[in-house]
């Protein structure tokens, strides 16, 4: 049988929900803990947790100029008059909804239905999933979806349905009318209210504060109750559970999110898919009706029109995809009038200007080209066709290219600069048809390169434009926009970047967005293979400077994206409040050089729509975000007041108000602040007083400090030596850099064939990844196995489970740099483990940064932790300790060399131990696991929790039960012989199929003496109740 290429696997999609975490008999010699009512909880951070391809839930195309400062090449008139069709997708995608109970195990959909919104660019989305339960057992269920580019959740709910004639319930009993689906509202208020008959006691989710939610949610968690809580993983990643699914019963998930429509040529264009498999399908459309508009669909239906808004039906549709295309008016603007707040407007509109081809002549340039897993299996056969088309498009102006292919790693095609000849690019495409695509996405490692490239001398006066073929979701390494765009900035070399979206889910407009608005840059639509001549192009027309942005009778006013240069074609979102009178136009003040320009825009249709006041809500949130650690505060009041769920806020839910009252969480009434305090002048405020100081990595430091002190669940207060030792050290202490890795097998012939084909359709199976990247190691060193590893976390971005678990792995391959990163995600989101500073401080010693890792370490000390950790503060003293001694004894001229002489004599009161013949400890990667550290002794003596003190002085600290650990082992003054240490494993989830855990496991040999020997390893457990061996350390007396 002839073996497929993988290549051609990557045209099938396919996205395959997870389920985290496991759950088991308790130990019977513990007693269990009282339960406390249940609780779910909906994260969203920048962090959901799955970004697999089979989508949960159906989804909206993604919209080809949503919320970024994207541009078009100008069009021709014919071009105009052309039916534009957009990219070729998988014929195959099922985008299955899919209720997981295990790591494999899932729950049948019977039925999904939704009823959609259309107000002019933006489609507001409401989906009824239903689920069954037809086991005889209770489960927690997980789901994680990947939404549309641009797409914000705004409601979630979920519960039993209930019927009171009926028993049991039938599907058909509880689908909503044509009739009924007209009637209903699509606010917060309504989805309750409409649903009452068959939903009478459903849980619904809050927004709130994400720190607060997500401690909420781990605490709920901790006393074995599972609540639900939706995070954001970055680039429209979604995570959450859901509990009870009881037994035989039909249960119902409501989810709700908004959307902009995407762009094809002149046309709006609306895009449903629907999931595969055997389930009832309901569709409800409705559309505001535009003067000079005309709407098809898809299906060919025609629409029904009442009140001015025109409607559509669709039950059981034979097909699996429904677009809305909507031709007519262009530059429109939404309205609505917020009660508490006030009128907002929303408009989306496209400048007209003359476009002039720009005076600069670089005839070099370099491409960064994404090879991580998220860029099979359509979006690379895209960005290949840009390069292509870029490079022949522009030969007579690049002379001269290379390209950098990315994902963890990164790598230059040629060591020179390769000449833009037909012989050279035929040569390119003949490379990239061999690359595998797996691994997480290291923009941060593709950005450096482009800035200083390894193959250029550090001499070289070259100067180049820079163009991302990337979606720009960066999952490893550094994920600040901020940082990132500052690379770019204090290039000397890049003289802008351009990036493309194509319209595929999973970009990441805003970094995107900021990553060519601050390199002077642009952001380009190219959403059908029509436009990639022109696309190609584009970038060679000169932009003009935005001045100012003006609209009558509107204050407030900002635009998506904040761009500060303008190119033809460009459409853009201007948000605002106030009501522009009809016909009022949108000024825009450009400037080029010596050259002024005033530009109106006739807004050509005002539609009264509620989605107005949320479309500025998003803009105004993403721009306080922007600037997240000087305006945290401001922008968790503007993201709670307009439910926009992302980095700053999640949706949680609990059992009752009781459990929220129980965490301090009370309804707030931020309408007063979003009134009395607009977004703009925020914005202004913060861009004065924070000028250069966005980038200042001290100042970010003792911001989050600030932000511990603050967080829930922890006592935080650093000493006044501490701060004075921060105030003297010079900003450069605060910097960190890795180096990059350079994994050796890049192309498919290397990877095994069952996991190619795992990769080309993104269905991933974590005992096959893990295989291969232990097979790699082996083969290859580190860089190769990350490589392979780190496909897990391109795939689930916000699973903290497997972030913990890579992480892990990555330190114990030796690249501490390398997991430096994934602790740092899980320390922003759960600043109050104190495992994740731990791990930081760990791993900053690893990369030399010894006086940053002194704070860290500091930061383990200085907060009062859960009793849960056990002796967390002892274990960290000892690692402390180590580090201080080594910096007092090498003696070496530093900084903080008379700091750590001081403070290794306070702690060496504290822990008094100089050295250990043996010392071990372990941690854990999942929460609520029991995981138990035993040492078997030469002479037969066992050393474990309930005999913690052997005869020959072995001492094991307390017993860690609920989840992450650390505990240490230690004997100082070892016997002749083998000693085995080995690790218990209790998982205490009981309402998951199936888990796993992986445990950390540190051993010095002789720590503190001469001939200290540090083993660093992982294992991985996966049976309940199952002794695990780690390792046998044989000590000679």
């Amino acid at each position: 049988m002839q073996r497929i290429p993988p290549f051609l696997l990557l045209l099938c999609l396919s996205l395959l929900l997870w389920a985290c975490g496991s759950e088991a008999e308790p130990k019977s010699r513990k007693p269990s803990e009282p339960a406390l009512p249940q609780a779910r909880y909906l994260e969203s951070d920048d962090a959901a947790s799955a970004q697999d391809d089979e989508e949960l839930l159906p989804k909206a195309m993604p919209a080809a100029e949503s919320e970024a400062t994207e541009s078009e090449a100008p069009k021709s008139e014919a071009a105009e008059k052309k039916h534009v069709r957009s990219w070729k997708r998988s014929q195959i995608l099922p985008h299955q909804s899919r209720l997981k109970v295990g790591d494999k195990e899932e729950l049948p959909q019977e039925a999904l239905q939704v009823k959609v919104r259309i107000d002019g660019f933006r489609a507001r989305v409401l989906l009824d999933g239903y689920y069954r339960n037809d086991r005889k057992q209770q489960f927690e269920g997980t789901f994680q979806l990947r939404l549309p580019t641009g797409a914000t959740p705004w409601y979630l709910a979920f519960g039993k349905v209930e019927l009171e004639r009926k028993l049991p319930v039938l599907i058909g009993d509880v689908l909503y009318s044509p009739e009924e689906a007209r009637k209903m509202g699509m606010l917060p208020e309504d989805v309750l209210r409409d649903r009452f008959k068959s939903f009478k006691h459903p849980k619904q989710a809050r927004l709130l504060p994400r720190r607060k939610a997500a401690y909420a949610y781990d605490e709920t968690v901790r006393q074995r109750v599972d609540p639900a809580l939706m995070e954001w993983s970055g680039a429209g990643v979604f995570s959450t559970r859901v509990f009870p699914l009881e037994p035989g019963q039909l249960h119902r998930i409501v989810f709700g999110y908004d959307v902009d429509l995407s762009k094809l040529g002149s046309d709006w264009l609306y895009r449903l898919d629907l999931p595969a498999g055997k389930m009832r399908r309901s569709v409800d459309i409705e559309l505001s009706k535009v003067p000079g508009q005309k709407v098809t669909l898809s299906t060919g239906e025609d629409p029904q029109e009442a009140e001015g808004r025109l409607y559509w039906n669709l039950s059981d549709p034979e097909t699996r995809t429904i677009e809305v295309r909507i031709s007519g008016p262009q530059n429109l603007a939404l309205c609505s009038i917020d009660p508490k707040t006030g009128p907002y407007l929303a408009a989306r509109f496209t400048p007209e200007f003359e476009a002039k081809e720009s005076d600069l002549r670089q005839e070099e340039a370099l491409f960064l080209l994404d090879t991580s897993l998220s860029s099979g299996p359509n979006a690379f056969p895209i960005q290949r066709k840009l390069l292509q088309a870029i490079l022949e498009t522009n030969a007579d102006r690049i002379a001269r290219f290379n390209v950098l292919f990315f994902d963890v790693g990164a790598r230059w095609w040629m060591s020179s600069w390769a000449k833009n000849d037909a012989a050279t690019r035929k040569a390119l495409l003949a490379h990239t048809d061999g690359l595998s695509l797996e691994g997480a996405t290291d923009l941060e490692a593709a950005l450096r390169q482009a800035a200083q490239p390894s193959f250029l001398p550090a001499s070289a006066k070259s100067s180049y434009p820079v163009f991302l073929l990337s979606d720009g979701a960066a999952t490893w390494g550094e994920k600040a926009g901020h940082k990132l765009s500052q690379i770019l900035k204090s290039s000397e070399r890049v003289s802008a970047l351009f990036a493309y979206r194509s319209g595929m889910s999973g970009t990441d407009l805003g970094m995107l967005t900021r990553l060519t608005r601050e390199s002077g840059g642009a952001l380009f639509a190219v959403t059908s293979e029509d436009q990639l001549a022109k696309a190609a192009r584009a970038h060679r027309t000169a932009p003009w400077q935005l001045q100012a942005v003006e609209c009558d009778a509107c204050s407030d006013l900002m635009l998506a994206g904040s761009p500060t240069v303008i190119y033809p074609g460009q459409a853009l979102t201007l948000v605002g409040r106030g009501h522009p009178k009809d016909g009022a136009e949108v000024v825009l003040k450009l400037r080029r050089g010596s050259a002024e320009q005033v530009v109106r825009c006739k807004l050509n249709a005002r539609i009264d729509s509620e989605l107005a006041s949320r479309v500025y809500g998003e803009v105004a949130t993403r721009g306080l975000e922007d600037y997240s650690w000087a305006l945290q505060a401001e922008a968790e009041v503007y993201a709670s007041y307009f439910r926009v769920a992302g980095p700053s806020c999640s949706l949680l839910m609990l059992e009752s108000e009781a459990e929220y009252q129980r965490f301090g969480i009370q309804p707030q009434e931020h309408s007063y602040f979003v009134k009395k305090q607009p977004a703009s002048q925020l914005l202004a405020q913060a861009r004065a007083k924070l000028a250069g100081r966005l980038r200042d990595a001290k100042a970010e430091f003792q911001a989050m400090l600030t932000g511990l002190a603050k967080a829930p669940g922890l006592n935080f207060e650093l000493a006044k030596s501490v701060q004075l030792l921060i105030d003297e050290l010079p900003v450069e202490s605060f910097y960190i850099a890795s180096k990059p890795l350079t994994p050796k097998l890049l192309t498919w012939k290397d990877i095994s064939g069952k996991l190619s084909e795992q990769l080309a359709s993104r269905k991933l199976d974590y005992d096959n990844v893990s295989a291969e990247a232990k097979r790699r190691f082996d083969l290859a060193g580190a860089a190769d196995a990350i490589r392979a590893l780190s496909s897990l976390i391109e795939n689930r971005p916000g699973d903290l489970v497997l972030l913990r678990d890579v992480a892990y792995s990555t330190e114990a391959w030796g690249r501490g740099d390398k997991a430096y990163h994934l602790l740092r995600t899980l320390a922003e989101k759960r600043p109050y483990e104190p495992v994740n500073w731990l791990g930081l401080a760990r791993c900053l010693r690893s990369m030399q940064a010894e006086e940053l890792a002194l704070l860290y370490y500091e930061i383990c000390l200085a907060g009062t932790w859960h009793e849960r950790f056990g002796e967390f503060r002892k274990i960290a003293t000892m690692e402390y300790l180590h580090l201080l001694r080594k910096l007092s004894k090498e003696g070496k001229r530093s900084r903080v060399l008379d700091y750590a002489k001081n403070r290794q004599e306070s702690l060496g009161r504290e822990f008094k131990l100089d050295r250990a013949d043996l010392l071990v400890v372990i941690e854990w990667n999942t929460g609520n696991s029991d995981i138990d550290l035993h040492v078997w002794e030469p002479g037969g003596e066992h050393c474990y929790y309930e005999h913690p003190r052997t005869k020959i002085g072995g001492r094991l600290t307390r017993d860690v039960t609920q989840g992450y650990g650390p505990e240490m082992y230690v004997l100082p003054q070892a016997q002749h012989g083998v000693y085995q240490i080995k690790a218990h494993y209790f998982a205490r989830r009981r309402n998951r199929a199936s888990a796993r855990s992986k445990v950390l496991v540190t051993i010095y040999e002789d720590w503190g003496g001469k001939y200290e020997k540090l083993t660093r390893k992982t294992i991985k457990l996966e049976e309940n109740k199952q002794i695990h061996e780690v390792a046998r350390v044989q000590i000679d007396k």
